[in-house]
């Protein structure tokens, strides 16, 4: 016989109903008398006593009061965003290339240790990008006129020692240009090098943060400007 539809539980506590029995251990509901065992299933009772509504309908409200995002008090304005933070990825990698000791092609040692408190412009490229190869006499040009100031330019070649020797012979540079691998390809996209495209520039200034990050060829009219500029904000920290 089917039971009359008055002893039916209120309508929302029949949906919520799923949610509570995920939720709250099924002895405790038994002991409310809101559950009754069934073939080892459990099923509404047809007429849950006024405790176990109360109860059930409490749980119901904290568990729903629970998932609603918190709001502020009258009078009170929300909390100010956090500053930015430079990524970790991001300082650790900059620590990890300042640090570096790289072979050049003719097995010398390169430490890039040794222009720490410089203005460095670390260049990644290689012998089979013409962009690279088209950048680099300007960047021989800008070494030759701020080397007296301070300033240091790197060419990290993604290449093969015997490549980069051909290279030198034909084309040589005013600056250092020690080898790399993907790895340190790997290590440019944390700097900012998104897709590890070549050629890729970073500018540093005195304290070691970058300054200016260039994916593509860098005009010689932009770069030298931008190294003035460095070189400025050094003045004036001083």
């Amino acid at each position: 016989m089917k039971e009359a539809p008055h002893n039916v539980p209120p309508f929302g506590l029949r949906q919520s109903l799923p949610l509570i029995l995920r939720r709250t251990p099924f002895d405790k509901l038994r002991a409310n008398g809101f559950l009754t065992l069934n073939n080892n299933r459990f099923c509404k009772k047809t007429v849950p006593p006024v405790p176990a509504l109360r109860f059930a309908l409490a749980l119901l409200t904290v568990l729903t009061l629970a998932s609603l995002p918190a709001i502020s008090a009258p009078g009170t304005s929300p909390a100010a965003p956090e500053p930015h933070i430079v990524p970790a990825t991001e300082t650790g990698a900059l620590r990890q290339l300042l640090s570096l000791k790289l072979a050049d092609a003719n097995n010398r040692t390169v430490n890039l240790e040794q222009w720490r408190g410089r203005i460095l412009v670390i260049n990644f490229w290689a012998t089979w990008c013409d962009p690279c190869k088209e950048e680099m006499p300007a960047f021989s040009r800008l070494q030759e006129q701020f080397r007296g100031q301070g300033v240091q330019f790197v060419g990290i070649a993604v290449d093969s020692a015997e490549n980069v020797r051909t290279f030198s012979k034909k084309y040589p540079v005013s600056y250092p240009l020690p080898l790399g691998d993907d790895r340190l390809l790997t290590l440019s996209r944390q700097l900012g090098n998104a897709y590890m495209s070549l050629p890729f520039t970073l500018l540093i200034d005195k304290q070691g943060q970058i300054s200016t990050r260039k994916r593509g060829r860098f005009a010689e009219q932009d770069l030298a400007r931008q190294i003035q500029e460095a070189l400025q904000t050094r003045a004036v920290k001083k």
